[in-house]
């Protein structure tokens, strides 16, 4: 287990992890893309400035991790595990990432890019996206009660198809609440 420590600069090809459980730890400026994080544990640890493009977390646990400016295209949420999952994302890009099947309350999303990704039959009750790029991603079968979307933008939400109860959009934005009714918003 490694407990409070740095790790800057990592690269893919000089990876090599005795450990597999990381708590209080920070990653700093490393370029993890295409690691296999199967079966680790990460609690309270904070990635910043990283490339984690790819990265396998097949029966990962993530605990209060945070991901500032990082790079995570492409990785597959929906195989983490679900016990504990706690997240937070700022000025990340999240490109085809997807989160499907998620339980993924209260999460914070903050100056994200997160285009073409996929949150279907997710849990994001109390959620934020806090001005972010939500480009062709889907939203099908959500608990988006209480989320907050006044700041995001390019979304298309169909209200029939998730709980939006209580949710916030801005007026700016609300072609991307009709679209499936084929309105003229002018």
């Amino acid at each position: 287990m490694s407990f409070d420590k740095t790790f800057k600069g990592l690269l893919y090809s000089s990876l090599h992890f005795e450990d597999k459980e990381f708590e209080q730890c920070i990653f700093k400026s490393c370029d993890l893309s295409n690691v296999s994080f199967a079966g680790f544990a990460f609690i309270e640890v904070v990635f910043e400035d990283c490339n984690l493009s790819l990265i396998k977390i097949d029966n990962t646990l993530f605990q209060n991790v945070t991901f500032k400016n990082c790079k995570l295209s492409g990785v597959i949420f929906d195989t983490c595990k679900d016990f504990g999952l706690a997240l937070r994302f700022e000025s990340c890009v999240l490109d085809y990432t997807s989160f499907a099947k998620k339980k993924l309350v209260s999460t914070v999303f903050t100056d994200c890019k997160i285009r073409e990704g996929n949150f279907d039959q997710s849990d994001l009750n109390k959620s934020n996206f806090n001005n972010c790029d939500l480009l062709n991603t889907s939203f099908t079968n959500n608990n988006l009660t209480h989320c907050d979307f006044s700041t995001a933008h390019n979304f298309l939400i169909d209200p029939t198809s998730n709980q939006i109860k209580k949710a916030k959009f801005s007026r700016q934005e609300l072609a991307g609440l009709l679209f499936r009714h084929e309105i003229i918003i002018t």
